[in-house]
């Protein structure tokens, strides 16, 4: 779960 959730704020860095 952690890491589903650290991948989506990665994703959401590179896009902003």
């Amino acid at each position: 779960e952690f890491a589903m959730e650290g991948l989506i704020t990665a994703l959401q860095g590179k896009r902003e």
